[in-house]
């Protein structure tokens, strides 16, 4: 008899602890959510936040032995090397795709080189010492144009190009005839 009661007590306390870390939790998202809306650390949210961060290191620091067992099982160990490697595979495209953004590199594989400047045109461009600005007047976009021009700006920054409406902008196509 004793022991079905100490039983049921322990039953009870570890549903407590459950529902700590459970409340911890929810307290702690919600503290972070309402920093993020009102952007200023009010006291209800530093209430939260710390109420949420107590309750949750309770429920971990009575549920430690669950946690040991839990973490010992080999499927723990195979889901949380599944986890790392698939975080480590997003940190790695995310610095290859940071990288291909701030580091632009486009390769022509034709074998005529159809869609690269000559090397004439790359010493010239390279060689400039004043700022060009290059203006087309149409009424819709000419992609063609404006890749080969991002093609000269990769060569020299000295470049600039822009597309204008003379039906828009009819001043400036009145400036430039």
């Amino acid at each position: 008899m004793e022991n079905s009661v100490a039983m049921a007590n322990w039953m009870n306390r570890q549903e407590w602890i459950k529902t700590a870390g459970y409340v911890g939790a929810a307290l702690l998202v919600s503290g972070y959510f309402r920093y993020n809306v009102q952007e200023s650390m009010t006291p209800l949210n530093k209430g939260f936040l710390i109420g949420g961060g107590v309750l949750m290191a309770v429920s971990i620091g009575f549920s430690y032995r669950q946690i040991l067992a839990f973490s010992r099982r080999r499927s723990t160990r195979l889901g949380a090397n599944t986890s790392v490697m698939t975080v480590a595979l997003l940190i790695l495209f995310g610095a290859a795709n940071f990288l291909g953004y701030r580091h632009h590199k486009r390769v022509d594989l034709t074998a005529e080189k159809l869609y690269s400047l000559s090397d004439q045109s790359r010493k010239i461009a390279a060689g400039l010492q004043k700022d060009v600005k290059v203006i087309r007047f149409q009424n819709e976009e000419d992609e063609d144009l404006r890749d080969l021009m991002a093609e000269y700006r990769d060569v020299s920054k000295r470049i600039s190009y822009e597309r204008v409406d003379p039906q828009v902008r009819i001043e400036m196509a009145r400036q430039y005839n």
